[in-house]
């Protein structure tokens, strides 16, 4: 599925330690619309909290912005991660109510 969707890994480090990763990949949605869905992001736990993973979604935004292919970035995290959707709340990402999939809680940003 990740390769015929053109998945990309990112490494994120911290100096030349890597502390996360980031991966995202392609995806029609049912109008047809062009989506890139970010599928994996951590932060190792010794360097959350520090914003590292603020900086490193801005960083990931910003390519997908310049890339000017997609319609908008979707993605999921899990229902009760209050710090998670703070996070991505304050990059402009909006709640999704009707596509969540389980405990799965969906957000999407216009591009």
């Amino acid at each position: 599925m990740y390769r015929n969707s053109h998945s990309v890994v990112y490494a994120i480090y911290c100096d030349d330690t890597p502390i996360g990763l980031l991966m995202q990949r392609d995806h029609r949605d049912d109008e047809g619309n062009q989506l890139c869905i970010l599928d994996q992001f951590f932060i190792d736990k010794d360097f959350q909290g520090r914003g590292y993973g603020k900086a490193a979604m801005e960083s990931w935004l910003a390519n997908v912005k310049k890339d000017n292919r997609y319609a908008a970035a979707e993605l999921c995290f899990i229902t009760g991660d209050s710090v998670a959707e703070k996070l991505y709340e304050s990059l402009g990402f909006v709640r999704k109510p009707q596509k969540d999939d389980g405990d799965e809680l969906v957000m999407r940003y216009a591009l």
